[in-house]
């Protein structure tokens, strides 16, 4: 199991106590977290990426929607989900190799409305 420091995240033990989860990080569950509201887009942001860590995956944000200059729907994503355009690989007159392909579908995410 990969090492997370906790202690690294102030917020942890509150986000816990908000989402009423009294399970070690490694036994939450997607069903525990469904529906749950906090009150703050920053601790869902610390959540998941506390919660990824154990995964051994990084997450970037896909998606932001704002309304009346708030934010209103965010969606974070595997960094690994999607893959490369074509069009990226096959470039005319292309000067520098192309970059690993790092993007192999994975379909994690979550979305915050």
């Amino acid at each position: 199991m990969i090492d997370v420091d906790l202690a690294s995240n102030p917020q942890w033990e509150e986000i816990l106590n908000n989402l009423q989860l009294f399970k070690t990080i490694a036994e939450i569950d997607t069903r525990d977290i469904l529906s749950k509201e906090m009150d703050s887009l920053e601790k869902w942001e610390a959540f998941y990426k506390t919660y990824l860590k154990l995964s051994a995956f990084d997450i970037r944000i896909d998606n932001t929607k704002y309304k009346d200059g708030v934010i209103s729907i965010r969606r974070w994503v595997c960094s690994n989900e999607g893959f490369r355009s074509e069009n990226f690989l096959n470039l005319p007159n292309q000067k520098k190799r192309p970059k690993e392909i790092t993007r192999t579908g994975c379909q994690a995410t979550i979305r915050l409305l």
